[in-house]
């Protein structure tokens, strides 16, 4: 649900005394329908969350690092080049938008716009005559014109909010309990309690105070409504927020995958042809062993074949402008040829084989991504390995997210602590820094996925069920996760190894033996936050 007008309101009240008078530090469009704008309003940093997207629509600080585009949309680079410092903000009254009025470096006067409808919201920069200069959303609308240039016209309305929609449900339910509006309103005004949000009737919904008569489950309270709002749509939101991201990255994966998919059809096309040279070598011996009969002119020369049937013959060309000799040497010549690109084509057939492994990783990872932290690092692992380009700014690059914190931890039902990565990189730290000699090991047949680590001391035996517990994890954090059955690799660490030069999340086996499991995938709860 997009934030109603009484709980904006409420917000903005909280808001305004922190963010009237910060400076721009930098604005994002993080989003189709999103922006990040860092201010500094003398005391801290602040980042203020901007959101017209269908169903949750929004405003509120925020703590999330959101990754940025590779190149900074249209209408963010517009913010970016007006806009200097936040001088006040205003809602229309019991209505779902906002003004914010800023002023450039020119001291000019400009005056944003965030119309938070549940659907068709928009952002519109305007000048300081009320005009349109450029608009997040270009489209047209009944009874207003929407283009730069226009003057700006709010849409026509319905009637205002008055009331949330919890505090009309809390209204109703009072009611329904026989008290008088007038007794409800009383209450109200002397309820105290923290803003928050819990489960009501299966549905969740978003308070500035508590309800007096709704009955929550799971209720979470937080210091400020902007950190419940934040809290709220934390889950809501967040795979359609990384949606742009998301798509980018995949389109630029699956492009990638279906280059190297051509490289082996064409390696095949090679090695097929390569795959003659043998029979060069047979046929420049054919023209050693009949020397003598050879001139200089000659364009073919019948003879004998040794190396087909008994009684054969064969027709083999020959350069009517080479000698006999420099005809040999030509056949035996081929036959070299044929022998390096054999070798040359194996050498390319592997390391495209393992560029596939490596982008399958990445597109598993991708599909695990849970917050901005880790899709960051899949965008830094792309550009360190050249399929993605390094953005061209002064500005100094952000130290990378370390592999270790794209680790997750739990332990086996008989204690074992287990570790396996969400992404190729933190899968390297598992199988070479966490895995041990004596540790075991585990992965998903064949299937691109996580690298699992089974601590255990010296050579102890480790139980059937907790080998399979980790061994579901695997599976479970893998592709084939919505297999009923799946095999999954189990070794010790001793015999797990990263090949020199191979890209990260990539591993050699020298042996193994496969349990047959169940995937598993844990919630939150489960998870451990450190282990030893």
């Amino acid at each position: 649900m997009s934030l109603d007008a009484p709980l904006i309101a409420s917000l903005v009240d909280e808001l305004r005394p922190s963010l009237t008078g910060a400076a721009i530090n930098k604005i994002y469009q993080v989003g189709a329908d999103d922006l990040l704008l860092r201010l500094w309003n003398g005391r801290e940093n602040l980042r203020l969350l901007l959101s017209v997207a269908p169903a949750v629509a929004r405003l509120h600080l925020t703590t999330v690092s959101w990754p940025t585009p590779t190149a900074p949309p249209r209408f963010g680079q517009l913010l970016r080049s007006r806009l200097r410092r936040l001088l006040a903000i205003d809602v229309a009254p019991q209505e779902r938008i906002l003004y914010f009025t800023f002023v450039g470096s020119d001291n000019k006067s400009w005056k944003l716009v965030a119309e938070l409808f549940t659907t068709a919201g928009n952002l519109l920069l305007l000048d300081d005559q009320g005009g349109i200069v450029d608009l997040l959303h270009r489209r047209v609308e009944t009874g207003r014109d929407l283009e730069p240039g226009a003057l700006y016209h709010s849409p026509p309305l319905p009637r205002g909010e008055r009331l949330s929609s919890v505090e009309l449900a809390d209204q109703q339910a009072a009611l329904s309990c026989g008290l008088t509006i007038e007794a409800w309103q009383a209450a109200r005004a002397a309820r105290e309690g923290r803003p928050g949000w819990g489960d009501w009737q299966g549905k969740a919904i978003l308070f500035a105070t508590p309800p007096l008569f709704l009955p929550l489950k799971k209720s979470q309270s937080f210091a400020t409504l902007s950190q419940a709002v934040e809290s709220f749509y934390a889950e809501r939101s967040t795979s359609r927020l990384f949606a742009p991201g998301r798509d980018e990255l995949a389109k630029r994966l699956a492009k990638e995958q279906t280059r190297l998919e051509k490289r082996l059809k064409k390696l095949a096309s090679d090695e097929r042809a390569a795959l003659g040279h043998e029979r060069y070598r047979q046929q420049g011996d054919l023209l050693v062993a009949n020397l003598h009969r050879l001139r200089r002119g000659m364009p073919t020369v019948t003879l004998d074949d040794w190396y087909g049937e008994s009684g054969a013959t064969c027709n083999i060309a020959l350069d009517p402008a080479l000698t006999p000799q420099e005809n040999v040497e030509r056949y035996y010549k081929r036959q070299r040829k044929g022998k390096r690109a054999l070798v040359h084509i194996k050498r390319r057939r592997d390391e495209t084989q393992q560029e596939l492994q490596w982008l399958d990783g990445i597109a598993q990872a991708l599909k695990e991504c849970r917050d901005s932290d880790d899709l960051t690092a899949l965008i830094d692992e792309m550009r360190d390995e050249g399929l993605l380009k390094e953005k061209t700014t002064s500005a100094r690059r952000r130290p990378s997210r370390a592999p270790e914190q794209g680790v997750r931890r739990a332990r086996t039902p008989g204690g074992y602590a287990i570790f396996w990565g969400s992404n190729n990189r933190s899968n390297d730290h598992v199988s070479r820094q966490l895995t041990r000699r004596d540790d075991l090991w585990f992965h998903a047949l064949n299937s691109p996925g996580c690298h699992v680590c089974l601590r255990r001391h010296g050579e102890e035996e480790v139980s059937e069920s907790d080998q399979r517990y980790a061994a579901a994890i695997a599976a479970g954090y893998s592709r084939a996760q919505n297999e009923g059955h799946v095999d999954v690799m189990v070794t010790e660490g001793r015999h797990v190894h990263k090949p020199k030069g191979a890209k990260p999340g990539l591993v050699q086996v020298e042996q193994y033996r496969t349990l047959r499991v169940t995937p598993r995938r844990l919630e939150s709860k489960e998870l451990e936050s450190s282990l030893k």
